[in-house]
């Protein structure tokens, strides 16, 4: 989120990571935004970390720009779960999906419950469980269940 004179840190995936990270999960935070990194320096970071899920927040505004991450993801890394955070699209989840091949599930729960999401779905990822199995709203297309 950018105003003037003042970029604020990714609070949400901030989070996310601390609650990842208390679990064991392995977990890179890249934000280019204030790193100022082109998507070829976004690429590189990716090739170099080699994700299984990639997670990133988007807004109505820059929705197309921030897709980039999801196709860039998916064309490093194939089998990766690529995950959506957007508050102000939530009613749109559907649409945001079918529009956005690249993006595998819309986490549309709220802040401050994604940390109980994205641990359950770090622990349906290892156990290869279907994403019913996972608390919290995720709506998701084209993938239920990792086929690895």
């Amino acid at each position: 989120i950018v105003n003037r004179y003042l970029v604020n840190p990714p609070y949400g995936l901030l989070q996310i990571a601390t609650a990842l990270r208390a679990q064991g999960d392995d977990v890179a935070i890249q934000d280019a935004n204030v790193e100022d990194q082109s998507y070829q320096e976004v690429r590189a970071k990716m090739m170099a970390f080699r994700p299984e899920i990639v997670v990133f927040r988007f807004t109505p505004a820059t929705v197309e720009a921030d897709m980039e991450t999801a196709r860039i993801a998916k064309e490093i890394c194939p089998g990766v779960l690529t995950v959506g955070l957007c508050w102000s699209l939530r009613p749109f989840a559907a649409n945001v999906l079918r529009d956005h091949p690249c993006l595998d599930i819309y986490a549309v729960g709220e802040y401050g419950t994604y940390e109980e999401t994205f641990q359950g779905l770090t622990t349906a990822l290892r156990r290869r469980d279907d994403w019913a199995t996972v608390p919290g709203p995720i709506v998701s297309h084209r993938v239920r269940r990792r086929d690895v």
